[in-house]
């Protein structure tokens, strides 16, 4: 005995010299980056991986490990029971650290979570004789989970339309399952192959579990960010963990295949290496003690390892037994390439049986197209490389072509030697064909937004755009790195915003299949495109909504004519409302004026009464500017029309312009010297050009740049189109620019209105471009205005062009005294003023006057009276018979009478003429002289110099 222990005392001494600095270095670089305190580790009922021992202790696979990892390196742990949610226990610093947590990248913007050591798929549990075979099955079906936020949020995910029953462990999910309370239960991997394993179950009928690849997640030890380093620290050590310290914690836990050992050896750092080094050289160390031992310890040691082997034997036997009932293609080779295990799923899938897969590799039903690609992954797999979920064509022994996905890798000793190459495979052809189908629908759907001349926008629930056609991209100028993954409210004007979400909104609370609305989009240049949309929901098959597809037509233009055609119309019926008041007021200026020179002529130049009854006068010739205004605005303003020349009316007005325009104002005449001939009359044409120039002049008040601009304009259909008056043929243009402070769109809109201005009170009437609008739109012409804020306006006049040639206008020159003369007149007004006034101004000229107050009268005055009547003075509108009308009467009974209108409204009401336009004609407000030089150069156009 003595010398046994002078033996084991020779080899232990070395062995802890070698031992000890490696401990004390171990134990002193352990500590560097966390304080040596003790740190709090929540932990709650979560089997296998946590859970409450019989005394209440915390227990499970990841608190083992934990655990074990905190010892060998050190750290002093207290374990906080946390039931609830571990990443609120962590973010409020109830808990420093956390044994196992998933890894997403949400949480690692709020927590630390190391490197990941654990690994495992979701699945269901389901009984072995239900309908459901893949998870896609389960979407209406009830399920039952463990109740924990991060289970629940997962079943959800997979199954959002199951109806789920939260238990309190996972046996009851499973108890459920049995009892047909619930179609299946909702757990990982692992608690379902230990439920497999463990025997018949649900009174003996076998229970099936259904895989979910698309649930694979990856855990690690989650902490606080001020104790991230104790966390890496722990990881590493349980990455330093021998394999077989490894391999019993998780066995200890429930069955964990070779292909679980594989999976967590892969995510395990090189740092176990060098620590399972050192355990190598420790267990080296001990053994040579242990060998110094009597023959009793080495007999219980081959006790030992005759259970380890009878447990793996077990195991192996276990885990055949699962692969064989897989769905999936289960193959391993040695690496003499030789086939070691294939399970019966691989017969029924690609027909080949064991005895010629023994023969040939699985290589040799793959489609030939696709073989050089799978030969070189093969290849790679017998170099230690990996490769996962690969789909590739498969052709069967029978020569039907099938969709595969295939994910192989290596198979190492406990020395980590490659001695192997395994693999699983399953069919996805229905997948693949659907989606195969999906990628033509959605090629179709594509070709046909592409080529309708609409705009087709999608967008996902959050507001972003994920698809838009080519017509969008061409009419706004944006392209498609632009536009998609864009918010697309920032593509609408800030009113339309508004109007976006009202009516998503709207889609989703009355759940109606569209709507309809009118937004305006914003192109790349800054403008805005109207679209007439229409929006529909898109749904998933469970009738859930994903997002909405709108298509628009383009109505910009449709609009902007529409909106010509409202003000055309609002300006319309403003005029005919300015000329009927006009004309009213004329016949009490009639009065006002006419007896005001009529007292003016018998008063002395002296008389004190002379002053008041002047401005009387003049009152009244403001009064009946004014008046006129309103006519030629109304268009019910006779007008002088002739051939006229407007280079000429722009040269004889140039000297008057330039003394009527500041110094600071550059005035530039550009003429076409080939311009055509207009049919206007020239003294409305030179108001137009002076209203033009003196409205440019008021829009320069620090001075600037005029042109008058004049040119020959050919117009086709598509020219005509852009205004709603126009139309196609030969105009003169004539152009006024300025470089004043321009116009705002919302002041474009009204500047034709009467008495709109944006001057100073006082400073203007607000009936300058009102005159213009209509003495244009009179002489068959339109205007076009375009002005942007701080860019000028230019003011264009189209005029139709005449082949008449002009000629130059005679002067009258005026007399010193009213002439005097004879004959007789009949006198037609219904006004009994004006009436009075006309007669008394007639019978002072030497006229015999008949008077009458409607054409009724006027018609028997005339059959009354036996002489000559050598002229008919008769007002235009008047109740009952028009002027015209009545015209048309006498000339039948008196073919010899000559005629002579006076009115300042030459239309009726509803626009039609009563007059011919080349008759004569005196407007009103008239003054007693201009009253006296008509009649007479009517009776008699020889004294007045005309033919």
């Amino acid at each position: 005995m003595k010398t046994t222990l002078a033996r084991a005392l020779k080899w232990l001494l070395p062995a802890g010299a070698i031992l000890a600095p490696a401990a004390w270095l171990a134990v002193s670089y352990g500590h560097l980056g966390w304080e040596d305190r003790v740190y709090r580790v929540g932990w709650e009922n979560d089997p296998p991986f946590q859970q409450k021992a019989a005394d209440g202790s915390p227990t499970g696979m990841a608190v083992e490990l934990v655990r074990e990892a905190a010892q060998r390196g050190g750290i002093r742990l207290e374990w906080v029971w946390r039931p609830g949610s571990s990443e609120d226990a962590l973010r409020s610093g109830q808990v420093d650290l956390w044994p196992l947590i998933t890894i997403t990248n949400e949480r690692k913007q709020f927590l630390h979570i190391s490197d990941p050591y654990v690994q495992h798929d979701s699945c269901f549990l389901v009984r072995a004789a239900s309908p459901y075979w893949q998870w896609q099955d389960l979407a209406h079906a009830r399920i039952a989970h463990f109740d924990q936020p991060f289970d629940r949020r997962l079943a959800h995910k997979t199954a959002p339309d199951a109806s789920l029953i939260a238990k309190a462990s996972l046996k009851e999910a499973i108890d459920d399952v049995c009892g047909q309370r619930a179609d299946a239960a909702f757990i990982d991997e692992f608690g379902a192959v230990s439920t497999l394993l463990a025997g018949p179950s649900c009174s003996g009928q076998p229970l099936r579990m259904i895989s979910i690849p698309a649930l694979r997640t990856r855990l690690g030890v989650g902490s606080t960010f001020a104790a991230a380093a104790v966390a890496d620290r722990i990881r590493e050590e349980i990455g330093s963990m021998p394999a077989g310290d490894l391999t019993r914690l998780m066995m200890r836990w429930g069955y964990f295949s070779p292909r679980n050992l594989d999976t967590m050896n892969a995510l395990l750092s090189d740092r176990r290496r060098e620590r399972f080094l050192t355990a190598v050289i420790g267990l080296f160390a001990l053994l040579s003690a242990l060998a110094l031992f009597e023959a009793d310890r080495i007999r219980r040691q081959r006790n030992r390892i005759r259970t380890a082997e009878q447990a793996l034997r077990e195991s192996e036997q276990k885990l055949r037994l699962m692969a064989d009932n897989l769905t999936e293609m289960v193959l391993a080779y040695d690496m003499n390439r030789k086939l070691t295990f294939a399970n019966p799923a691989v017969e029924r899938l690609t027909g080949y049986s064991i005895a010629d897969l023994e023969k040939e590799q699985f290589i040799c039903w793959v489609h030939p197209d696709d073989r050089s690609r799978m030969l070189a992954h093969w290849e790679g797999l017998f170099h230690g490389r990996a490769f996962q979920d690969e789909e590739y064509r498969l052709v069967s022994k029978e020569g039907r072509m099938k969709w595969a996905t295939a994910s192989w890798g290596p198979i190492l000793d406990h020395q980590g030697r490659q001695v192997g190459v395994q693999g699983s495979e399953r069919d996805i052809t229905e997948r693949q064909h659907a989606e195969e189908a999906l990628r033509e629908s959605e090629r179709r759907f594509r070709g046909l937004l592409e080529s309708v001349q609409l705009v087709a926008v999608m967008i996902d629930l959050n507001g972003y755009i994920c698809f838009c056609n080519d017509y969008a991209l061409a009419i706004t100028g944006w392209s498609q790195d632009e536009v998609l993954g864009h918010p697309a409210k920032g593509f609408l004007d800030p009113e339309s915003q508004g109007k976006l979400a009202e009516l998503i909104e709207s889609l989703r609370q009355s759940g109606r299949p569209e709507a309809t609305a009118e937004m305006a989009i914003l192109t790349k240049t800054g403008g805005r495109r109207w679209i007439q949309w229409s929006t529909a929901a898109l749904c998933d098959r469970s009738g859930r909504t994903i997002g909405f597809a709108s298509l628009g037509a383009d109505v910009t233009e449709h609009r902007r004519l529409q909106e010509q055609y409202v003000q055309a119309q609002k300006l319309e019926c403003v005029g005919r409302l300015a000329g009927g008041i006009a004309h009213d007021f004329n016949n009490l200026l009639v009065v006002v004026n006419g007896y005001s020179d009529l007292v003016l002529e018998r008063l002395h130049h002296r008389d004190p009464l002379r002053e008041g009854v002047e401005a009387i006068r003049r009152a009244g010739q403001q009064a009946a500017t004014l008046t006129r205004q309103l006519l030629t605005f109304g268009r019910t303003q006779v007008l002088a029309r002739q051939p006229l020349d407007l280079n000429s009316l722009v040269r004889n007005c140039e000297r008057m312009l330039g003394s009527l325009l500041r110094e600071d104002i550059h005035l530039e005449t550009v003429l076409d010297p080939h311009l055509g001939t207009v049919l206007a009359d020239p003294g409305q044409a030179e108001q137009v050009l002076m209203n033009l120039v003196l409205n440019a002049s008021d829009a320069m008040p620090e001075g600037g740049r005029l042109v008058i601009q004049t040119s020959n304009v050919e117009l086709d259909e598509a020219g005509a189109s852009r205004h709603p008056d126009a139309s196609p043929g030969s105009f003169v243009c004539l152009r006024v620019v300025d470089s004043g402070i321009g116009m705002s769109p919302k002041v474009l809109r009204h500047i034709f209105e009467p008495f709109f201005t944006t001057k100073a009170e006082g400073k203007g009437s607000g009936l300058g471009l009102a005159t213009v609008f209509g003495i244009v739109k009179q002489s068959d012409g339109w205007i076009e205005v375009s002005s942007e804020p701080g860019k000028g306006t230019t003011f264009e006049i189209y005029l139709p062009r005449t082949s008449v040639r002009a000629t130059p206008a005679e002067a009258a020159e005026p007399a010193d005294r009213m002439p005097r003369s004879s004959g007789t007149v009949l006198l037609v007004e219904d006004q009994e003023d004006v009436r009075r006034l006309t007669e008394e101004v007639l019978k002072t000229c030497g006229y015999e006057v008949l008077t009458a107050g409607d054409g009724d009268g006027a018609l028997v005055v005339s059959r009354c009276h036996q002489g000559p009547i050598h002229l008919m003075l008769s007002d235009i509108i008047m109740p009952g018979m028009n002027g015209g009308e009545l015209a048309q009467r006498i000339r039948s009974e008196r073919p010899d009478i000559k005629v002579l209108f006076m009115s300042g409204y030459a239309q009726r009401p509803d626009g039609e003429e009563v007059i011919d336009p080349g008759a004569a004609w005196l407007p009103k407000p008239f003054t007693p002289r201009i009253l006296a030089d008509k009649v007479r150069e009517v009776l008699e156009p020889r004294l007045s110099g005309r033919p």
